[in-house]
């Protein structure tokens, strides 16, 4: 049985995969499932909505002005927040690029 790595962020091999295939077969794999859910998620204003709600909480398209109060560890926590939404919006990019217009439109926006 090949030595299988795994982090939180990633998910063991496919039982389809061959032993002994390299570490960037699994990564293009992880990469076509991850682009797979993206694009379904883009395709439902519910999954949009949700989308929204995750760049939102990742502070993708929020400015910081820290104070002179704000730690370094907090500034480095919320920019780790912002490049991982970033790396989300790149997936949602590459998965629907013709719906990201919709996907940041205001008319789509719930009305509370």
């Amino acid at each position: 049985m090949p030595d299988v790595h795994t982090t939180p962020l990633s998910c063991p091999p496919l039982d389809e995969t061959p032993a002994g295939t390299s570490r960037t077969a699994e990564a293009e794999a992880l990469r076509a499932v991850l682009k797979h859910c993206a694009g379904d998620l883009m395709d439902s204003p519910t999954g949009r909505t949700f989308l929204r709600w995750l760049l939102s909480a990742c502070h993708c398209f929020d400015a910081c002005d820290p104070g002179p109060a704000t730690c370094t560890a907090q500034l480095h926590a919320r920019e780790g927040r912002r490049v991982l939404g970033l790396h989300l919006l790149r997936l949602v990019q590459t998965a629907r690029p013709r719906r990201v217009a919709q996907l940041l439109s205001p008319e789509e926006l719930p009305h509370v």
